[in-house]
């Protein structure tokens, strides 16, 4: 019996220039959907990163307004500690030469003595020091810049950072793509004698 030939696979000079053409036509997908996978994983990295370090930064700083009392000095107090528990912490992406690489977390003080009841410069800075109202029988919370803290409502800080992620496709291909941007917020309380992440459903500046 004849054993079946294999020719129908053996290489030709058509048959590898067929191959050598959809390899050229499929590389570059290839390419842009691992470029694209990096890019998206690296997002998800950055976000978590920088979320991560607000809550840093809100904790320490509310913690330490709440131990020193509300005053002039304690508040600034309060900034100078978020700041450092910020920086203390990366986020990658933030160097255009180097995007793989993660630098500190920079928080703006946003400090305006005597400009509200908080010395906050902006009710939207990134570092604002307010006070927690509770309503709906403690379901709802809501930040006030404008208000102090005392009474029923609780010292609180909230901290907001938009910073540029850049791509890696200029470090690993040499292709310049416009950078992204990322924000994450975060709110820090004093409940129950311990300073806690809160999910705020409400942020205002006018509060009664």
């Amino acid at each position: 019996m004849k054993s079946c030939s294999n020719h129908w696979w053996k290489s030709s000079p058509e048959r590898r220039g067929v191959i050598t053409l959809i390899v050229i036509l499929i590389f570059p997908v290839i390419m842009s959907l691992f470029g694209g996978m990096v890019d998206l994983a690296r997002l998800w990295q950055a976000r978590t990163e920088l979320t991560t370090a607000l809550d840093a930064a809100v904790l320490s700083g509310v913690k330490t307004w709440s131990e020193g009392g509300n005053s002039t000095a304690n508040r600034s107090d309060a900034r100078d500690d978020a700041l450092e528990a910020a920086a203390a912490n990366t986020v990658v992406g933030q160097n255009v030469n180097s995007p793989s690489t993660a630098e500190p977390v920079t928080l703006n003080a946003n400090e305006g003595v005597g400009v509200d009841a908080n010395d906050n410069a902006s009710p939207d800075g990134e570092l604002v020091l307010g006070a927690l109202q509770t309503s709906g029988g403690g379901t709802i919370y809501t930040f006030c810049s404008n208000s102090s803290p005392g009474g029923s409502s609780s010292f609180a800080i909230r901290a907001r950072k938009t910073v540029t992620v850049h791509s890696i496709w200029k470090e690993l291909f040499g292709v310049n793509v416009a950078p992204f941007s990322i924000t994450a917020e975060s709110v820090g309380a004093i409940l129950t004698g311990e300073p806690k992440i809160i999910h705020v459903q409400v942020i205002s500046s006018t509060c009664p």
